[in-house]
């Protein structure tokens, strides 16, 4: 499901005025009989099980989500995508770091930005800005899901299953999940911007994730997973394939790779980020390179 931004917006039959005049008249066009409206006002999607991706945009229009490049891509690999990945920060402890310490009259909230990417597209998948109002509240979450091993859920991808279709590296699929964490500080009711710098992070950075089969090998049976973050990845990504040398393992049920010292810093020094990759039955709908 792709959740377009909270716009207000109306579609009206262009030619409901001529249908007011008809009517005044005495007459009534025959294909003019029935105008048609249509009004979406903060439409959102309440079930938290179901699958969306953020896109900012308005709801019609040449621009809108409707005729989207991104609701296509995302739509496509909902129905037809050979992996499903759910992706999830772990063991978030922000208390345990001292970083939600505000001071007197003072409080302090985190939140973070997202954008996941898929190689071989040319359109940014799945965006969750504050400055597009909808930023992913740690803090919130945290109090909302006291005692569930500090569980965040960031997002979810669907991959079309690799060696389908043409590209650089026909048994794996990549995809990039960038991370941006920010500290909003409010002081008696009011946003405190003494230390504020402006779209400066106090923590960014870029998960590089490559699932599929090593070279050479058959692209059937359980994928492998290499993942890496940017910042300590040498030279061009897409030399790096996969993006490390070995892949990661099962931790249970779920792949772990534990977040950057800067970033433990800030939000637990176990914390991690957690992706579950469930197969999905073959579609025959092409392939993610």
């Amino acid at each position: 499901m792709v959740d377009s931004s909270d716009h207000q917006t109306q579609e009206e039959d262009p030619d409901e005025d001529a249908d007011d005049v008809d009517r005044q008249n005495g007459q009534e066009h025959p294909q003019r009989a029935h105008p048609k409206k249509v009004r979406i006002q903060d439409a959102q999607l309440t079930n938290p099980d179901t699958h969306r991706a953020y896109v900012y945009r308005s709801h019609s229009g040449r621009y809108g989500i409707v005729n989207s490049e991104e609701g296509y891509q995302n739509l496509r690999r909902f129905l037809f995508g050979g992996y499903q990945v759910a992706i999830r920060f772990g063991a978030l402890d922000i208390a345990s770091t001292g970083a939600d310490a505000a001071g007197a009259d003072a409080s302090a909230a985190w939140q973070a930005d997202l954008r996941m990417s898929v190689r071989g597209l040319p359109v940014v998948m799945d965006e969750q800005l504050a400055a597009h109002y909808c930023p992913i509240q740690l803090t919130g979450e945290l109090a909302a899901e006291a005692g569930q091993d500090g569980l965040v859920p960031l997002t979810d991808v669907f991959l079309l299953p690799p060696g389908a279709g043409p590209g650089p590296t026909p048994g794996r699929c990549r995809f990039a999940l960038q991370l941006r964490v920010f500290r909003v500080l409010e002081r008696n009711g009011l946003f405190d911007f003494t230390y504020h710098l402006e779209q400066v992070a106090d923590w960014d950075d870029t998960l590089i994730a490559d699932i599929g089969y090593p070279d050479g090998a058959p692209t059937t049976g359980e994928p492998q997973v290499w993942a890496a973050w940017n910042s300590v990845v040498s030279g061009v990504l897409a030399a790096n394939d996969p993006i490390q040398d070995q892949p990661l393992q099962l931790a249970g049920s779920r792949y772990e790779i534990p977040l950057p010292a800067t970033a433990r810093a800030i939000l637990g020094g176990s914390s991690t980020l957690s992706f579950t990759v469930n197969q999905r039955p073959p579609s025959g709908a092409g392939g993610d390179s």
